[in-house]
C-alpha cells in the first residue's frame, strides 16, 4: 500500500475503531516519538489504546479508554508528557480499567 494512501486513512475519521496498536522505532530503538493527530480526532469507539514508542500525543485527544497501554517512553523527561498533563489524560478516561506503564 503506498504511503499516501496509508495517511489518508490515518487522518480519516473512524468510528467503529475501537482498539488499535500503535508502534515507532526509531534509530536508537528508545522512545521518545510524537504522534501525530489521527483519524480527524473522531473515533468515539475507542476504548483500548497500544502507543510503544511513543511518549506524547495530541492534548484531550484521547477520551473513554478502558484499557491503555504505554511502552518504551523516553527516559528523557522533555520528552514526555508532564505530570499534570498525564493526570489529565487519565481524568479523561474516567472507566479505565486496565493502565499499563
Amino acid at each position: 500500500m503506498p504511503v499516501s494512501t496509508i495517511f489518508q486513512v490515518l487522518s480519516s475519521a473512524t468510528p467503529n475503531l475501537i482498539s488499535p496498536s500503535f508502534e515507532c522505532q526509531n534509530q536508537s530503538g528508545t522512545g521518545g516519538s510524537h504522534l501525530m493527530p489521527l483519524f480527524d480526532g473522531q473515533m468515539p469507539s475507542l476504548k483500548m489504546l497500544h502507543l510503544d514508542g511513543f511518549s506524547t500525543w495530541p492534548a484531550h485527544y484521547f477520551r473513554g479508554l478502558t484499557h491503555v497501554s504505554f511502552c518504551r517512553q523516553s527516559a528523557d523527561l522533555s520528552q514526555r508528557h508532564s505530570t499534570s498533563e498525564f493526570l489529565d489524560f487519565l481524568e479523561g478516561c474516567p472507566l479505565l480499567e486496565d493502565l499499563i506503564l
